[in-house]
């Protein structure tokens, strides 16, 4: 029950990390950028497409190494990741240099996390929990994707100012990264090492 709690605490921060950068990552181009919403929706394509092909992978991967070392891993890249959207600066954006590789780095941390997180919820329970657990999981995945919304009101509150936003959107990619180091301490700290969990 305890690598259960270890997965819990795991996935609010990481899931709070991913809906913030789902949310952010349009508006920023549309807002600063002038991209059109067809263009900036388009930056979001490479996460689901890498965690859609690269959660079957993952899966298999986890039933030989255990989900502790992906979800470690995968964790701490998704942080890598919304780290260096926070490198966004002044000036026009450049969708292959500011947009596109720290959007590939988090969608492979994604990836990495998926499968594993979901197989480590149904190994760290009995058979007769399976569904709660699963069910408390996704619940709190989608309560840290709201918490993130809700919290981003602040960033886009400093719309007036395309100076302001910038740095108001840098601090939100840190807070993100911070969330998702959290969640790689989490799974480190928390979750037992063996393949079974």
């Amino acid at each position: 029950m305890s690598t259960f709690a270890g997965l819990s605490l795991l996935t609010l921060p990481l899931y709070a990390a991913l809906g913030g950068l789902i949310v952010l990552l349009p508006y920023l181009p549309i807002r600063v950028g002038h991209y059109t919403a067809t263009e900036a929706g388009a930056a979001m394509l490479p996460i689901p497409f890498l965690i859609g092909f690269g959660s079957r992978l993952m899966g298999r991967v986890a039933e030989r190494v255990g989900g502790r070392v992906l979800l470690v891993g995968g964790s701490a890249t998704v942080a890598v990741g919304l780290a260096l959207h926070a490198r966004v600066g002044q000036g026009a954006i450049d969708f292959w240099r500011d947009i596109l590789p720290p959007t590939l780095i988090v969608a492979v941390g994604m990836a990495t996390c998926v499968a594993p997180l979901t197989t480590s919820v149904i190994a760290s329970v009995d058979r007769d929990h399976v569904g709660a657990a699963l069910g408390i999981d996704s619940a709190l995945a989608r309560i840290g994707g709201l918490l993130a919304t809700a919290l981003l009101g602040f960033v886009f509150a400093t719309t007036d100012a395309s100076g302001h936003l910038i740095a108001s959107v840098q601090v939100a990619a840190l807070v993100g990264a911070g969330c998702a180091a959290i969640a790689s301490l989490c799974g480190l700290l928390l979750i037992r090492s063996d393949p079974q969990c």
